[in-house]
């Protein structure tokens, strides 16, 4: 490094003699009142107090607090980052730098350093504040050669707070990615032994009538199953591995078929009232995670009323946001929304469990009584729906959340599946082909219970033999999306090679298969296991309905 004297001549620093290291040291505390009998020429000095006045803002702006220490340990002079960055409020000049640290760290660097033929340490500890709390940091230890300005050693220390936090993140992340694995590894077996449950608890419901004394045996084990069939669907929703299947609907109608349910819910010592407003616009959302919202926002306000008498409000009201608006912290674009809110009159949340409640596995409950899985997965679930969570909590007052979900265009669907008579017989021929025997026998017996003849196979590479020997159509495939020697795809895209095109409804209990079905045949109908019969010969009927109407 060099700077100039005069216009001709350069001062080469790094022959500078120890006594101008010195003088250099003096000027970097107060440049003006370091006098010389030998003074530097007017140009050379202001050139020099530029340089280091540089040097020092640069310094500065270092992420490390640069620390130069005696041979005892005592720091001489502390640069870059200044000592409050790291909650140090006391003057540490010939302070020892062991007092920073707990003890037993800093006599391990001293061993370390002397037992060690390398001159350097470096390692992630913790920094003792001033009020006693510990700040994460990486430090690095050099000894420095003997010099006339009695530095030993060179001390970096580097917050790393904000890296920690990056860490805790990156596992949170890693958790919430091998949990969807988990449920997405589990979730096809087992929403295959769901469909054959349910399948056969409906065919034996209506074998038996509505009046035989074991009806009331089947309708709880039919809610155990659709119980442990809800607890597939929340586990897939927090994982981000749920097919979404967004429709149009009415949010009145949606809380009237939940009412019940989550009154039963509630102990005796709370009211669930409910305030709707007229006109309530329509939107599009995942039927079956709008009513795992609601319930989820119930029992998380259940729990914040607990033992004590109290209420819960249900409202729904249109609104409108002419401009970008924060609503409890989160910002909403203008338009028009439907604004669902769940507000309690419990205990209320301080504002440290407040700013944590949307985390993943985080919860005030004690051990057992609460995963931190609840409100998580309300809010993928709102923005899987694109639409908006909020939060407002008062200690001793209560907690309302407010979902935002934008107002959509377009008529309600109506399901007719709800109506007893919507099922007729039929005569078509359908082509079965899944893997798992049970569910393929349990399958056959519904569709052939409403009049379908049914030809089943085991896999891909089977149903297209079968179907290379027929002499007559197929009115429809109904197929299993992975399966052994040839899955869905393979089997679709070889009958499409060979120029025969059906009606096809693609079946399966693994999120993951029916996305990767969808990027490459956007025109497949597809239902999610587990499903009903009567699910099972809607879809087939408005399938084949929708074919003879085209």
């Amino acid at each position: 490094m060099t700077h100039r004297r005069d216009d001709t001549r350069e001062i080469d620093w790094g022959a500078l003699t120890p006594e101008a290291r010195q003088r250099l040291d003096a000027l970097l505390d107060d440049p003006k009142s370091y006098t010389t009998s030998a003074p530097l020429t007017a140009r050379a000095e202001t050139s020099m107090m530029e340089s280091l006045s540089l040097l020092r803002a640069t310094l500065e702006e270092l992420p490390q607090a640069v620390l130069l220490l005696d041979e005892s340990w005592n720091i001489t002079q502390w640069l870059a980052k200044k000592p409050d960055h790291f909650g140090i409020d006391r003057d540490l000049e010939r302070q020892n730098v062991r007092e920073l640290f707990l003890p037993a760290t800093a006599t391990r660097w001293s061993q370390q350093l002397m037992n060690s033929s390398e001159n350097i340490v470096s390692e992630e500890t913790s920094l003792i504040c001033s009020d006693g709390t510990r700040m994460p940091v990486e430090v690095h230890i050099r000894h420095m050669d003997a010099n006339e300005m009695g530095v030993s050693w060179l001390l970096l220390i580097h917050d790393i707070t904000q890296r920690r936090k990056l860490e805790e993140e990156l596992r949170q992340a890693q958790k919430m990615e091998a949990l969807g694995l988990l449920t997405s590894g589990i979730a096809h077996d087992l929403n295959n032994l769901l469909t054959i449950m349910l399948g056969h608890l409906e065919l034996a419901e209506e074998e038996l009538g509505h009046r035989h004394p074991a009806i009331e045996d089947i309708d709880g084990i039919r809610g155990a199953v659709e119980r442990a069939a809800a607890m597939t669907v929340k586990l897939l929703a927090f994982a981000r591995s749920q097919v979404v299947e967004p429709q149009i609907v009415d949010f009145i109608d949606v809380l009237g078929q939940l009412r019940n349910l989550l009154n039963r819910t509630l102990q005796e010592n709370i009211q669930l009232r409910l305030r709707l407003s007229p006109n309530i616009p329509p939107v599009r959302v995942d039927l079956v995670q709008m009513e795992q919202l609601l319930i989820n926002l119930v029992v998380n306000a259940r729990d914040a009323i607990g033992a004590h008498i109290g209420k819960i409000t249900i409202s729904a009201e249109a609104r409108r946001l002419d401009q970008r608006t924060d609503i409890f912290g989160v910002s909403i674009p203008p338009g028009d929304y439907l604004v669902i809110s769940v507000l309690d009159d419990g205990e209320g949340m301080p504002p440290a469990v407040r700013a944590r409640i949307f985390e993943p596995f985080y919860t005030t409950k004690t051990e057992g009584h609460g995963t931190g899985l609840g409100l998580s997965t309300c809010l993928r679930i709102v923005r899987q729906n694109e639409g908006y969570l909020c939060c407002e909590s008062v200690v001793g007052v209560g907690t309302n959340f407010e979902v935002w979900l934008p107002r959509a265009e377009g008529n309600v669907r109506i399901d007719t599946l709800s109506s007893s008579n919507s099922l007729m017989f039929s005569d078509g021929l359908v082509m079965l082909v899944e893997d798992d025997r049970a569910l393929r026998g349990a399958m056959s017996r519904a569709l052939e219970r409403y009049g379908y003849k049914v030809i089943d196979a085991r896999n891909g590479a089977e149903a297209l033999e079968r179907l290379t020997q027929l002499d007559f159509g197929v009115d429809m495939l109904i197929i299993d999306v992975v399966m052994p020697d040839m899955g869905g795809v393979a089997l679709t895209q070889a009958l499409e090679d060979r120029g025969v095109a059906m009606p096809t409804l693609f079946i399966s209990g693994y999120p993951d298969e029916v996305l990767a079905v969808r990027q490459i045949s956007q025109h497949r109908e597809f239902l999610p296991k587990p499903f009903t019969p009567r699910r099972l010969i809607y879809r087939v009927q408005e399938i084949l309905m929708t074919r003879s109407v085209s």
